[in-house]
């Protein structure tokens, strides 16, 4: 069991992206470790018994795509398309959201030009999703 197996929010990049930007690895560590913080001082874990698990996949579009197709139609599961590009969902029942990221391919030529701003990119863009998800599930946004 790795250590994001235990804490609420994770972050997983596809091989595919991992292999694209050798600093991905270490930039959804750190936003994991951020995100994580910022949500329990937000107190967004105060019911021990209804944490809400939140797994970020970060896929490239192509792969966006199947997730979509498959999970799409499904009767017992929630899906809350928040954008083009991020959609979550959630089984009926359970209190784990897959929140499903593309990084556009215009995005990935932006990062391929200039990976220093890899970090902050993606900072800004799971940010937002988390923040809608915390509108969506009435908690304290971040």
């Amino acid at each position: 069991m790795s250590m994001s197996d235990l804490l609420p929010i994770s972050i997983i990049p596809s091989d595919e992206l991992s292999k694209k930007f050798n600093l991905l690895a270490g930039a959804c560590n750190k936003l994991e470790a951020q995100f994580n913080f910022q949500t329990m001082t937000a107190g967004w874990y105060g019911d021990e018994e209804a944490i809400l698990i939140i797994r970020f996949l970060l896929e490239t579009p192509s792969d966006f795509s199947v997730y979509t197709e498959q999970n799409t139609g499904q009767s017992n599961t929630q899906s809350y398309p928040f954008a083009d590009d991020v959609i979550c969902y959630q089984v009926a029942d359970s209190l784990q959201l897959d929140c499903i990221v593309a990084l556009t391919e215009t995005e990935q030529e932006l990062l391929v030009i200039n990976n220093t701003l890899l970090f902050s990119y993606l900072s800004t863009k799971l940010q937002k999703a988390l923040n809608l998800i915390a509108k969506q599930k009435d908690l304290v946004e971040i």
